[in-house]
C-alpha cells in the first residue's frame, strides 16, 4: 500500500487492531473546523471522480505523497453517491484523547445526521477547502465498513494530511489511506458531511 506516516499524523502506525463491537454510547468530539459549504461541480462524474482528482493535482507540487490505491476501482460505491449541484456542509471533529475506534466515530456521525461520501467527499474537500485546513492534522472521510476498499490488511478509508514542509508559507499535503480497524489518535480528525437542507 505504501502509506507513510508523517510525525504530525499522531501514532497511527503504533495503533492496535480492535474487534468490531456494537457501540451504544456516543462519544462527544469537539468541533475543530467549520469548512462551510462545498458544491459538487457541474462536470462531476462519479465513476471517474478519483482518477480525475489524481490527474488534476498529480503534477501540481501540492502533494508530498499520494496513495495510488485511492482510485475509482477501489471506492466505487460509497453510501452516498454525489451528483452535480449537491451542496454539503462540511465540518471537522476530533481532538478526543481517548483513542476512539472507527465504530465510535461512526456512532457520533450518525448523531450528527451525517451522510457518508467516502473517498469522493475527501477529494472535494481538498479541491475546494484545502487552504482552510489546519496544519498538523489528518482529515478522514468515513463510510460504512462494507463500502470501503479491503485488502489483506483490512478495510481502508481516505484521509488528507497537511503540514508545513520546512516553509511556514507553503502547505504540503498527503493523500493516504487509514485502516478502519485501528484506533485513532488526537491528530486524527474526521470529516462530517451534511446535506445543506438537513443540517443538525
Amino acid at each position: 500500500m505504501g502509506t507513510i506516516i508523517h510525525p504530525n499524523s499522531g501514532r497511527l502506525a503504533d495503533s492496535q487492531t480492535h474487534p468490531s463491537t456494537a457501540i451504544t454510547t456516543t462519544i462527544e468530539y469537539p468541533l475543530l473546523l467549520d469548512l462551510g459549504v462545498i458544491e459538487v461541480p457541474r462536470d462531476y462524474v462519479h465513476k471517474d471522480c478519483l482518477n480525475n482528482f489524481y490527474q488534476k493535482y498529480c503534477g501540481s507540487g501540492q502533494w508530498e505523497y499520494y496513495d495510488f490505491e485511492i482510485r475509482d476501482r477501489n471506492f466505487p460505491n460509497p453510501t452516498r453517491i454525489l451528483k452535480p449541484g449537491d451542496k454539503l456542509h462540511v465540518r471537522a471533529f476530533g481532538g478526543n484523547p481517548a483513542h476512539p475506534t472507527s465504530e465510535e466515530r461512526m456512532v457520533f456521525l450518525r448523531s450528527q445526521k451525517a451522510i457518508h461520501t467516502g473517498a469522493q467527499g475527501m477529494s472535494l474537500v481538498f479541491d475546494q477547502k484545502r487552504t482552510e485546513l489546519i496544519n498538523g492534522l489528518w482529515y478522514a472521510s468515513f463510510d460504512e465498513i462494507d463500502r470501503l476498499w479491503k485488502d489483506k490488511e483490512g478495510h481502508h478509508l481516505a484521509r488528507i494530511g497537511i503540514f508545513y514542509n520546512n516553509n511556514p508559507s507553503i502547505k504540503a499535503f498527503e493523500i493516504v489511506l487509514g485502516r478502519f480497524e485501528l484506533e485513532w489518535y488526537k491528530a486524527d480528525s474526521f470529516l462530517c458531511f451534511n446535506d445543506v437542507e438537513n443540517n443538525p
